[in-house]
């Protein structure tokens, strides 16, 4: 019980302190909602962690909601360079491990922000430096929070107004550790303002 309300604590301070943030950011760079790329994202997807040993094979299939601000107006072809910011929660459900499956709850809430760029006909190219908290469902974990640094690319397929089809592919490294590994992703899903 005790645990239970450690995580829903963890978790509301999270998203209440990124809201407080994102407001801060909206403020700074504030464009109508509608004519920018500020989007809701629903996602599956895969990683891989590419490891330092041959012998390690650890992949993870995913489920990913997350918002993020992208303040570039949609009307505007041109090349354009920003600052992004993203909050969202990781949920991996299903792992490998030494060559075979497990089923474990892994959650993951993150935060991340850098430089965006636009290069028109909805193809984006960002870097980020963000911070993550890995809490593992049924263990009792030290919640330690993990910087990470990272690049990714997106592509989005407009099915209506307000609602695409995205494509996002990128790795990210933790912060710190010597010989820290690289996290490459794949992901696709459903965006929408």
């Amino acid at each position: 019980m005790k645990r239970t309300c450690t995580y829903r604590y963890i978790f509301y301070s999270f998203f209440f302190i990124n809201k407080i943030l994102l407001a801060q950011l909206d403020s700074l760079t504030y464009e109508s909602p509608e004519n920018t790329f500020a989007r809701h994202r629903i996602f599956i997807g895969f990683a891989d962690l590419l490891p330092h040993y041959q012998d390690d094979e650890n992949r993870a299939l995913f489920f990913n909601y997350s918002y993020r601000t992208s303040p570039f107006n949609k009307a505007n072809g041109k090349i354009q360079v920003k600052s992004s910011f993203e909050r969202g929660l990781n949920i991996v459900f299903q792992t490998q491990w030494e060559k075979k499956w497990e089923s474990i709850g892994l959650i993951i809430p993150y935060i991340k922000f850098g430089p965006e760029i636009y290069f028109g006909k909805n193809i984006f190219l960002s870097g980020n430096v963000g911070l993550a908290l890995a809490l593992i469902y049924g263990f009792y974990v030290p919640i330690v929070p993990l910087p990470f640094a990272g690049l990714n690319a997106f592509y989005l397929i407009d099915l209506s107004e307000d609602t695409s089809l995205e494509f996002e592919s990128g790795f990210h490294t933790f912060v710190g550790p010597e010989k820290a590994p690289f996290l490459f992703y794949f992901n696709v899903g459903i965006s929408f303002n």
